[in-house]
């Protein structure tokens, strides 16, 4: 009898670039090496991989580009951070077969063969970057890329093998094998191998953190009446200004209370004062002004258009209305608040803040690369 083995894999790849869109993928590849005369040996892989696409729509006779709908998981449907689900079917193509469907979906292939993208796609210029184990632990997958400048060169060029970051010339495949070269001819054997999951994200820079920039750690109180909050981020905390244009705020939440945002905006910095150096921007949960965070735990903002210059400073505006507000806070010197009546979230021009000497809510600041 054959001795059985499990293991997982994770890859992630990443395609960024300063003035692209973003697109990713995610695959969950389990091996199974055996025959009648061999040990059988099960493996998984996920490979998430990221892909910068700039927002250009080109239409030929033959070849039609578009702006990437935010990020994309293969083969998985729940508890994903990408924004679009997507079965294999019809969307990958190479020897096997495709089988089940929502978290069960798999596509399993012989040993010596591959699965690749049905047809290259639009990713524009930039670096590309593969990271591993990110979902799962486990082992290493072969992964090919080639890319080119338009969809009939990539078909001509070369599989190169992913040993680091490479630069992207705007069109892009992605082929994932097992003991597989595509640049030769590969006999097979009885081994197979299953992919199960493959995501596609956004490269995502920090811009500000506040272990960087505050450190210590999250105490909890409340305050019973409406509150302005306005966070100072100094243009020495901030990095990775200019890789992205669109950027998201992750918003602690109470320790042990559901905690009420009814309003988030962000902006420049007026010099030294607590104003904006123009309209902010507003910025949402779920296309909403208002939340609530579950206690214990923190939200991100919604991906928001703009772009950050991170050698100047910014505010960050948060607004809780009249009601019992939990709220997380560190000491610090950062936050300005103003207890009392109006919703300052909007507003460029604002009076009567003061230092309380405590940060409050905001965990980190990041940009990606969509245009």
């Amino acid at each position: 009898m054959a001795n059985v083995r499990n293991t997982q894999n994770l890859v992630e790849v990443l395609y960024g670039d300063s003035h692209a869109n973003v697109r990713s993928t995610q695959t969950l590849i389990e091996v199974l090496h055996g025959d009648a005369h061999a040990n059988v040996r099960q493996t998984q892989t996920l490979l998430e991989v990221l892909f910068a696409v700039t927002t250009t729509s080109t239409t030929t006779t033959t070849v039609t580009t578009t702006t990437v709908p935010g990020s994309i998981c293969y083969g998985h449907d729940t508890a994903v951070e990408e924004d679009n689900i997507e079965d294999f079917t019809g969307k990958w193509e190479g020897p096997g077969t495709i089988s089940g469907s929502g978290d069960s979906e798999k596509v399993q292939f012989y040993v010596g063969q591959y699965k690749r993208l049905i047809a290259p796609h639009y990713y524009g210029t930039g670096q590309a970057v593969v990271k591993l184990n990110k979902y799962q632990t486990g082992d290493n997958v072969s992964i090919y890329y080639k890319t080119a400048g338009s969809p009939g060169a990539i078909g001509a060029a070369e599989w190169s093998d992913y040993s680091g970051e490479f630069t992207s010339q705007g069109f892009v495949d992605v082929l994932l094998g097992r003991n597989y070269d595509p640049n030769i001819t590969t006999s097979t054997t009885t081994s197979t191998t299953t992919v199960t999951t493959t995501t596609i994200t956004a490269p995502i820079y920090t811009v500000w953190d506040r272990v960087s920039a505050i450190g210590g750690s999250w105490g909890d109180s409340t305050y019973s009446s409406e509150i302005n909050y306005r966070l100072k981020l100094a243009a020495a905390d901030m990095s990775n200004g200019g890789t992205g244009t669109e950027v998201r705020i992750l918003i602690q939440g109470h320790g042990s209370s559901s905690t009420g945002i009814d309003g988030v905006s962000f902006g420049e910095q007026n010099g030294t004062t607590d104003d904006y150096a123009s309209t902010p921007t507003r910025f949402t949960f779920s296309s909403s002004n208002t939340t609530t965070i579950t206690a214990g735990s923190s939200k991100w903002t919604d991906w928001v258009a703009m772009d950050i210059d991170d050698t100047k400073s910014f505010l960050l505006h948060v607004y809780q209305v009249n009601r019992t507000n939990y709220y997380p806070y560190i000491s610090g010197t950062s936050f300005r608040e103003r207890p009392g009546t109006g919703d300052d979230t909007m507003l460029v021009t604002v009076t009567g803040y003061s230092d309380p000497g405590y940060h409050y809510f905001i965990e980190e600041v990041q940009i990606r690369a969509i245009v």
